[in-house]
């Protein structure tokens, strides 16, 4: 994973290394970013119709031990309660589809089916079916009751929100956010509208009345419960679309009732019920709000199509097996001003074979490659790269994670690099944190070694248990004792408590208010782990405040959310519809107890929010605060980017590219 910078990183730096799809999540004003383009997997059913527009020292350290293999590298070339969060990368919300089928039918069978699942035999039907509404929803001129009835009888009822007429929740001058909650009836003044077959086509039309073009739809099926001939599924519903002057999309929960009064007929929508609905409306501009500057931006840089254009697949058949090259890439950047001018400087970390580049940023933005002049152009597979001033003089040196050990390079001043030591025992560490543990004035380095042997750098080891794997690597936590020399510190400092699992990310806080800094670890197919800092030794409290979660943690960001002055904890994981439906059907694990199949289910239900109660223990706002859909997430950030006092949440998702069309 990406290191977190030691500064705040410039908006056009972000973006002009951006390298992965994002999902922009707003705190306050939305965003409306870019389109993401179809994505059919995980039985996510899109359908477009235009494409168009788119301190001080207080007293010895803890004891430690030194660290082994240490030599020289080898260079090679007041309180305000927030709205929920807003997904504005037209990220789809929750929505509920209960399925009810005539006690004289059969559920759909396949192979699913006949191996017992019926529920996702269903699931795959249903699917379809919902694949045809979405296409319908998105092409169709005219959504009146007639073509409705392809997929609802013609006794079907609703109930669904006035969307027109709903609560504003934030407005500026740019966007309007209204929401409804069926939940909350009982407190609004709008409750959803009772309607027949008719009155529903109405209603639908109406929501995209003015749409001209970039017509959006799509269902994307969680969850599915089978109860004798009753089924009841979850998916996510969203409807978005562009007319002159402004763009509005639709993320709403709906509850259907289908039967299938016909066997020789699919199921029809019998009931629908509209439990949650956001409408978000934006002013078109003469210019997107924001831009993908890439190839601007890399125009003097000749790696960035040479290389960086190409697959990690593109690599496996061109360099040597030897060099490291790893299939699911995890190679991090680092941003800081290296050369002390006030501009933001980039270091790209690549896999083996490849050399590392840095990437210095001119007047105009524009980006020059100086790796060599800088000695660290490294052909080690890099995983991870930290700028920090690790001897005090006012400049960024490097700390790099390679393959054959962590390497630590010295800024001279002059943009030149010097190696002063490598760490040979710790090997393939895939990111950095850097803090003062001990208050001694010196910044040390956490390691987070996410594999258990060090040779298996290309191959994922099997995790056990699954929900709470106990064979991954050991992670260090390195003292920095000043003049260049380093010592293991992970046992001493109370860090070998619970060190074998399988770490992503770490990131340093303040967590409880006591002027040290605590240190969250977040592991993969497990829970999390919080070690509170008592004077430079640490106790693993996560157990204790509620920061678990037990999930696929990819990385944290902290940040005040709620603006109560208390540091809040946001850990992206993985949302999987397919592991949502099957975790929570009667035959999954069904010879384990509940606590344990309930673990299963929290690795599929996606990323967490914790706010934090100021009593050193935390609540999981998650579902809430609307946050838990981030897809397959990865980095993750906290960052006011639209500067109007409230943290936005900035998440990177996605998973493996490649050119063949079969793959993953």
């Amino acid at each position: 994973m990406s290191p977190q910078p030691p500064s705040r990183i410039s908006p056009r730096t972000w973006f002009a290394v951006a390298v992965v799809t994002t999902v922009l999540v707003t705190a306050g004003p939305v965003w409306n970013l870019f389109r993401a383009a179809p994505n059919t997997s995980d039985e996510g059913n899109v359908v477009e119709r235009d494409s168009a527009t788119l301190p001080p020292k207080s007293g010895g350290g803890p004891s430690s031990t030194a660290v082994a293999d240490i030599d020289t590298p080898t260079l090679a070339a007041e309180r305000i309660q927030p709205p929920e969060f807003v997904n504005t990368t037209a990220a789809q919300q929750a929505t509920m589809t209960s399925v009810v089928i005539d006690q004289r039918n059969k559920l759909p069978t396949g192979d699913a089916g006949e191996e017992g699942w019926q529920s996702e035999a269903f699931s795959e039907a249903a699917s379809q079916r919902l694949g045809q509404f979405a296409k319908w929803l998105a092409e169709a001129d005219v959504l009146d009751e007639t073509a409705l009835g392809e997929w609802c009888h013609a006794d079907a009822t609703a109930r669904l929100f006035d969307a027109d007429s709903l609560p504003i929740e934030f407005q500026d001058e740019l966007v309007t956010v209204a929401r409804g909650k069926a939940a909350a009836i009982a407190l609004t003044e709008r409750p959803p509208r009772e309607l027949n077959l008719a009155s529903i086509a109405h209603a639908l039309q109406a929501r995209r009345a003015s749409w001209h073009h970039a017509r959006h739809a799509k269902f994307k099926l969680y969850r599915v419960a089978i109860d004798g001939h009753n089924a009841t599924t979850e998916q996510f519903v969203h409807l978005s679309g562009s007319a002159t002057g402004q763009t509005r999309e639709y993320n709403s929960t709906w509850r259907f009732a289908w039967s299938q009064r016909d066997a020789s007929q699919p199921p029809k929508i019998h009931r629908i019920e509209e439990e949650r609905i956001e409408v978000v409306t934006a002013k078109r501009q003469q210019q997107p709000w924001l831009a993908d500057c890439t190839a601007s931006l890399m125009s003097a840089v000749p790696s960035y199509e040479s290389e960086w254009l190409n697959s990690i697949p593109h690599w496996l058949t061109r360099l040597e097996a030897a060099q490291g090259v790893y299939n699911f890439g995890y190679h991090g950047v680092a941003i800081a001003d290296v050369n002390s001018d006030g501009l933001d400087d980039v270091y790209l970390c690549q896999t083996g074979g490849l050399p590392n580049r840095l990437l210095l940023q001119r007047l105009d933005g524009t980006l020059e490659d100086v790796s060599a002049a800088a000695g660290v152009d490294y052909l080690d597979n890099t995983r991870a790269a930290l700028f920090i001033d690790l001897d005090n003089d006012a400049d960024q040196d490097l700390v790099l994670t390679t393959a054959s050990g962590v390497i630590l390079l010295e800024n001279d001043g002059q943009l030149r690099y010097r190696p002063r030591a490598r760490i040979n025992s710790i090997r393939h560490g895939f990111s950095l944190a850097a803090a003062d543990f001990d208050q001694d004035g010196q910044l040390d380095i956490y390691v987070c070694v996410y594999y258990g042997d060090n040779d298996a750098a290309s191959e994922l080891p099997l995790p056990l248990p699954y929900f709470d794997a106990r064979n991954g690597g050991a992670n260090h936590l390195i003292r920095n004792e000043g003049d260049w020399k380093f010592t293991d510190a992970t046992e001493p400092a109370g860090l070998g408590d619970e060190n074998f699992r399988f770490s992503f990310a770490a990131t340093w806080d303040d967590i409880d208010n006591d002027s040290d800094l605590d240190l969250l670890v977040v592991n993969d197919f497990g829970p999390n782990q919080l070690y509170e800092n008592e004077a430079g030794h640490f106790r693993n409290v996560a157990n204790q405040n509620g920061l678990l979660d037990g999930a696929f943690g990819m990385s944290a960001t902290i940040g005040d959310y709620d603006r109560d002055g208390r540091d809040d904890i946001y850990v992206s994981n993985m949302f999987s519809a397919a592991g949502n439906r099957v975790t929570t059907q009667p035959n999954f694990k069904s010879t384990e107890d509940a606590a344990t199949r309930e673990k299963f289910q929290r690795l599929a239900r996606g990323n967490s929010l914790f706010r934090n109660r100021g009593d050193g223990t935390f609540d999981d706002t998650s579902v809430d605060m609307n946050v838990t859909m981030g897809r397959w997430s990865w980095g993750s950030l906290f960052v006011d980017l639209d500067n109007n006092g409230w943290d936005d949440l900035l998440v990177a998702n996605g998973f493996v590219t490649g050119q063949q069309t079969d793959d993953l």
